[in-house]
């Protein structure tokens, strides 16, 4: 589309995933049943990697991270042991823990399958409506009480128990059959929207949430995202105001820095100037004028500051922060610093 220049607007033609793939409409579920994803996580297999994948992507969490011995077993397959390399400690305390909650949500998949001969490339996305996947029966003697799948029926059982904190929606029951109602059941949990805003937020702001009040903005912003219909687009302007806040500091922030390089370099004797919130700014005398440089970098924040003017400054980190720390607050500050440093 790039080379030949085509206008989006135009070019792209909303089509249902149904009639590209060929797939019955009631077995569409997103980017689950699309061919890239098939070919990724259908093939070979036992259709776990599929959601476990997808826990990955969508939720930003792990099956080690939801590991829960807690819930009750009687879903988990024929083809786990329970007494691997003849200790059952090791699935009693370890391997049930995901597998519990993991197998009766894969059984939504439990009819796909991404089918292909030699070449991977050449497969394509399997779908056979009420007959299970020889891959659900695989390996029946490694446990031939264990479960066997009949259909393609799927229950949630971390509702329950510490995965409880996902946040699932009371809207829904919490069962159903088919990947389209398990993938409804993850995107209306709360781990799901947290996950895609803080995927804006680290592409917005360059960085992870790391404190108090980014953990406070990612949930602000998370309300907003389901409270308006999951738009991601009003996540990514979210984001970007508080970019564009830190993108103003930094700039009010590099004009004080180099008019104080320039004072101190003039012979200016030494002074301690105090801004709001206690920050300290320390500038020392140096007889060596120093011409400061032209362009400033912000992608670190471990400036030598030494290195850089005759004076050694002391910064107060800079984060993206919640909506409320609003820019003027900081204009002032600069301002009245500056104001102290022409009078000095």
């Amino acid at each position: 589309m790039e080379e030949r220049q085509l206008d989006l607007q135009t070019a792209l033609v909303r089509q249902t995933q149904s009639a590209i793939t060929g797939l019955p409409a009631e077995a569409t579920a997103g980017i689950m049943t699309s061919r890239a994803a098939a070919k990724a996580y259908f093939s070979d297999g036992t259709n776990r990697a599929m959601f476990r994948f997808t826990l990955i992507n969508h939720l930003c969490t792990d099956l080690e991270a939801l590991k829960d011995t807690s819930r009750v077993p009687d879903r988990v397959r024929q083809d786990v042991s329970r007494s691997p390399g003849g200790d059952s400690r090791i699935y009693l305390n370890s391997c049930v823990g995901c597998h519990a909650g993991m197998d009766p949500l894969a059984q939504s998949f439990a009819y796909y399958n991404y089918q292909y001969s030699d070449n991977i490339d050449t497969g394509q996305l399997q779908y056979s409506a009420n007959a299970v996947q020889a891959k659900y029966l695989i390996n029946a003697n490694n446990f031939i009480h264990g479960f066997i799948t009949p259909d393609d029926s799927w229950r949630n059982y971390w509702r329950e128990g510490k995965n409880a904190s996902l946040g699932w929606s009371n809207a829904l029951p919490g069962t159903g059959k088919g990947a389209k109602s398990m993938g409804e059941e993850l995107a209306n949990s709360t781990a799901f929207a947290s996950c895609q805003v803080k995927k804006v937020f680290e592409n917005v702001c360059l960085r992870k949430p790391q404190d108090a009040a980014d953990r406070s903005q990612i949930d602000a912003m998370t309300q907003n995202f389901s409270a308006n219909g999951y738009a991601l687009k009003d996540v990514f302007a979210d984001a970007v105001t508080i970019a564009w806040e830190i993108e103003m500091y930094k700039r009010l922030l590099t004009t004080v820095l180099l008019l104080a390089a320039w004072l101190v370099a003039a012979g200016k004797p030494s002074a301690q100037l105090k801004p709001r919130h206690h920050r300290r700014w320390i500038i020392r005398r140096s007889t060596t004028p120093v011409r400061p440089p032209a362009q400033m970098t912000y992608s670190s924040l471990s400036w030598r500051y030494g290195t850089i003017f005759p004076a050694k400054i002391a910064v107060v980190p800079v984060t993206c922060r919640a909506a409320n720390h609003r820019i003027l607050p900081v204009m002032m500050t600069s301002i009245r610093l500056m104001l102290l440093l022409i009078h000095w």
